[in-house]
Order: C-alpha cells, then structure tokens, then sequence
C-alpha cells in the first residue's frame, strides 16, 4: 500500500496528519506545474508528508497522480480509492525500463488503464528513490544511460501534455544527462502554523483516550513549537509525542520542554557532521574576560527581533584570539552555559570527504544546521580555526583539484549571506591559537563583527581563577592565601592557574600533607609561566596580535551602566539557576 494512504496507529496516541499541509510548497509545485516544466526534482526526509502535499497540489489542478517504487512498481488509486491498481504488466514495471516504457504507452494513448481513465495528460509521476535507477546502483551497468535517454525523449511529450515527473527522496544528485532539464524544489521545512496544526491534533487524539490529561498552557505550546522549528513535520511529530509520553502525559512538567529539545539535538546528532558539545556551566567557570563577556552579551542582544526594528543588522560573532591555555574553548563552553543554547562544534576532519564533491555537500549541510533553530538560536562553532580556515586557504590547500580553496570560499560567502537569511539565527564564534596560519580574508570587516585577544588574566581575573578550581574541588577559597597567590602568578594563564591547584591536591593526597596553603604557594613558586619565555610561542603570538592589528581591532569604547540603561532594547539576562540543567529548561 502507498505512503499516502497508510494511518499511523499507537494505542495512546492517535493521529491524523493528513490536515496538516505544507502550503509554500504546494504553491511553489502548482507554479512548475502550470508552467509546464517537465521533471522536477525534490529532496525529501518526511516521504509521508510529502505524498500528502503533492496529492492536495494535484487536486487543486484537478491533475492525476501516478506513483512508481521498486517494490509496487507502476500503480495508481482511481477515484480516491484506498486499493492501488497496477499499471503496465503488473510487477514487471518494478523494473524502471518497464516503467518508463508503461508511461510512454500511456503518454502516446497507445495503451489506458482498464477502466479507461485518461493518465496521459496533466499527470504529476511520483518516482521515489530513483535515482538508483539513473546511477546503476540498482540495476547494473549500462541500465542508467538507457533509462535517462528514455526520460529524455519522454520530455517533449510530456511539456505538451502537461505532465511532469517528479522524483523524491534524500539527496538527490541529478545526472549530467538530464541537469539541464531538471528544476529542483525545495521542500521547506514546516512553518509554525503547521507546527501547531501538528500539535494539537496529537493533543487532541491524547484528549480521546485519556480525557483528563491537563491542556497545555499558552506559553508550553508556544515553547514545544520553537522547539521543533527546522524539523520536518514528521520529526517535530515525533518530538510531541515522545516527550509527552515520557513525562507522564503532564505537559506542566520541567522535563517536557526539555525533552522536546532534545529531539532536534538527536537529529543534528545523527547527521555525523558537527560535534554538539554539553556545556559545563556558565560564567561563573571562568573567571576574567570581562571585556569579552561584555561583546558577547552586545551581539546576543543583536539577535532579538527587537533589534531589527532598532536598526541593527544580525551580528555575525565573535573571534577570540590566545596562547595556548589561555581559555578560547573554556569562554565558548561558557557562552553556551551562560545563555541556555546549543554549542554546535564544526571540526574539518569531518566535513572533509575523499570523495569528489563530498566535502561541498558536507560543508553545505553543516551550514544549513542554524536554520533548524531558527528563532531560538544556537552558537556554531569553529574552534581551531586557524587550523580549520588555514587548510583551506589558498596557501595552505594540500587537496588536489583545490578543494580546499572551494570550502574556504563557500565560509566566506556564508558569513556574508546569512545577514540576509532570517531563519539563520546562529551566532558564529571561532578561536584561535596561532595567528600566522589565519588566511586575511578571514579578519576582513564582514567575517567577524567582534574580535577579542585573551592573554594573561588581570589580578581580579587570577583571583576569580583560584576560587573557581578550589570551589570546584570541594575547598573553601577563604582558606587559602588568594591575595599573595594571586601576586605569586603575575603572567600565569588560566590553564597554568589550573594546573597548581590540581598539582597541589595530588601532593596533598599522596604525600598526606594538611597544610594545604603553604603547599599551594610552594606548587606556584615551582612554575615557570609560558609568558615570561622571552621569544616562546607565547611572547611570538603577542607581537603577532600587535603587528597585524588584531589588538587594535578588539578596542571598543566602554559603556557605563548609566549610559547602557538609556539603550531602549531588551536586556539578556543571566539565568539565575546554578545547575545548567535548570537553565537549559528555562531557555527552551
């Protein structure tokens, strides 16, 4: 039996989707259909949803509809009936060869159905998967050229008779034969009104057997949509339905929301592309920065619809520069923590393919992840990049055919066109050790809005340091001597800060020594800091930060609070829960 016509069934929840439509899509089918465009080609993950919004297209146009899949092969439903009836010779039009030749006979009115309907004009095809068929997957050598040349001289007949085929399925690639024939649709994600239409038919199935399940309030539904936004509908589907099954059938629970979400993190999870890092907390585990917490809580604000209206245009992140050790992939963790979202982690190792053309379309679909959120936002994040961005400028490109120089221009035309693509949401945040290996173009104005050089930290910024990793390893930082530690490590980085607390813990342990603040000093007192090597990798990226500039471009003026409280836009504020699990909840 077609997709089109199968009813999922459960006994808790049921469900009928069928009034749930994908109305830009219908449209934009009608405008190639009406136009006589003879193949169209679409990539398809929701195939149920899918089947529904081209029959509800076909209707309206009062076309048929004839579908092909190499289990049924050939087959149709007349009269809006529940029983398909085959075409041609039955399951020899499994074959795609037979097929196309069934739909030729039809097209020329050589040969009609049984019962004599007319399918050889105005007639959308519906080939799922085929393109097998035109590759030779499925059905050996020499089979694909016969089977495109056939699609090819069906063409004109089909422009005339106004017929399109239309072939689905994920990842399409069309044939060189037919790329200069074929208009590729896009299947948009669904719209929140879908969303909610999508919704409330799964609450009101849960309404009909089990009656006294609570209704949600306003603001959980409008929460479990933002949540879905960027999942087909029949994910999202999934995401209401397994969460609130998870949690009892109670939508006021702390867990609902949170369950929701973690849907789309599994979808983004699944697509092997991007590592989607757990955040460890927020600021309260870093101490210093203050100048970049204060960057990134100014471009966050930019973010908010609010600031269009304001005048603002989308910020396009951060580029945090340091030494070893120094804290650029601690501060990114953080920023995550901080303000509830995702920290989607892009690595080169697994966009890039040794396959001709696998690394553009990896590439493509790791940049397409921030529409997945849409209003809610995320934070994509390159790490490395003086690794990430150097493999692929043009001095650094080992690949052959330039690969390399081709994923490095289609970063640089992202960070321009996503000013223009209101479902891309993300804020961009990229850290770097060593700036020599960075390509110029990359800290051109229009990459990068905020930049920002991360060093030694100040005094307070030494002290914070200390009382972090001693609250974190269960001691009281009142106990220990902060004021002349803090003076003992004048040029120690965070990491090295880090790394006598935890040296000092083992001593103490192994060696059962109980005056722990005279052994903390003693563990600083044996550290030579990295900062303090004349001509070391630390002293080179400083003069490397000053003779390129990128000091002077991390200088903002400062702002005062009383200045900051005349800016008449909504402030983003901390979350105020401790545990990050809390905040989380709290933003989604």
């Amino acid at each position: 039996m077609s997709e089109d016509n199968t009813e999922e069934t459960s006994t808790e929840v049921v469900a009928n989707n069928n009034n749930v439509l994908n109305e830009r899509f219908i449209n934009d089918l009608l405008v190639h259909f009406r136009s006589a465009v003879p193949c169209l080609v679409c990539d398809v993950h929701d195939r149920r949803q899918f089947v529904r919004d081209v029959k509800t297209a076909a209707s309206r146009v009062d076309a048929k509809v004839v579908y092909w899949d190499a289990d049924e092969g050939l087959h149709f439903f007349p009269n809006n009936s529940v029983s398909a009836k085959s075409l041609g010779s039955g399951e020899a039009t499994q074959h795609p060869v037979e097929a196309l030749r069934c739909i030729q006979e039809m097209i020329m009115e050589q040969k009609l159905p049984q019962d004599g309907q007319d399918l050889g004009r105005k007639v959308m095809f519906l080939m799922r998967n085929f393109q097998d068929c035109w590759t030779g997957m499925a059905w050996g050598p020499g089979r694909p050229y016969k089977v495109q040349e056939q699609i090819n001289n069906l063409i004109p007949f089909f422009e005339n008779r106004g017929c399109s085929f239309i072939f689905y399925g994920p990842n399409i690639k069309t044939p060189d034969a037919l790329i200069d024939e074929v208009q590729r649709l896009e299947y948009t994600f669904p719209g929140k009104e879908e969303l909610r239409s999508r919704f409330n038919l799964i609450h009101s199935s849960i309404k009909k057997n089990r009656p006294n399940v609570a209704d949600p309030s306003d603001e959980v539904v409008e929460k479990a949509i933002e949540s879905t936004q960027g999942l087909y509908a029949n994910k999202a589907a999934q995401a209401f339905t397994l969460s609130i099954v998870k949690n009892d059938f109670n939508y006021s629970s702390d867990k609902y929301i949170a369950d929701v979400s973690a849907e789309r993190r599994k979808y983004i999870k699944e697509s092997g592309l991007v590592q989607l890092q757990t955040p460890r907390g927020g600021y309260e585990m870093i101490g210093g920065l203050e100048d970049a917490k204060e960057m990134v809580r100014r471009d966050l604000m930019g973010l908010k619809p609010e600031a269009r209206e304001f005048g603002l245009d989308k910020p396009n992140g951060i580029l945090l520069g340091g030494p070893p050790g120094t804290g650029n992939s601690a501060f990114a963790n953080a920023v995550a923590g901080e303000f509830g979202l995702d920290l989607i982690c892009v690595q080169a190792d697994k966009i890039k393919s040794k396959y001709v053309g696998e690394s553009e379309k990896n590439l493509a679909k790791v940049l397409a992840l921030p529409e997945l959120y849409q209003g809610a936002g995320c934070i994509l994040y390159f790490e490395e990049c003086d690794k990430f961005f150097g493999s692929m400028s043009s001095r650094n490109d080992d690949s052959q055919g330039g690969t390399g120089m081709t994923l490095f221009g289609a970063l640089l035309a992202y960070f321009q066109d996503r000013q223009y693509n209101a479902n891309d949401c993300a804020y961009v945040m990229g850290t770097f050790n060593d700036g020599r290996l960075l390509d110029p173009a990359i800290l051109r104005p229009g990459r990068f809005d905020s930049k920002a050089w991360i060093g030694t930290p100040n005094e307070q910024g030494r002290a914070d340091i200390f009382a972090i990793h001693l609250q974190k390893r269960n001691r009281n930082p009142e106990d220990f001597p902060i004021d002349e530690l803090v003076e003992l490590t004048n040029n120690f980085t965070g990491c090295e800060i880090e790394n006598v607390v935890k040296d000092m813990l083992k001593r103490a342990w192994c060696d059962k020594i109980s005056n722990e603040s005279k052994l903390l000093i003693k563990c600083a007192e044996a550290v030579k800091p990295q900062a303090s090597i004349k001509d070391g990798d630390f002293d080179k990226q400083n003069k490397w930060a000053e003779e390129s500039g990128f000091l002077s471009a991390c200088e903002s003026p400062a702002i005062s609070t009383e200045e900051r409280s005349i800016i008449d836009m909504p402030a983003m504020v901390k979350v105020d829960e401790k545990k990050l699990k809390k905040k989380k909840i709290k933003n989604d």
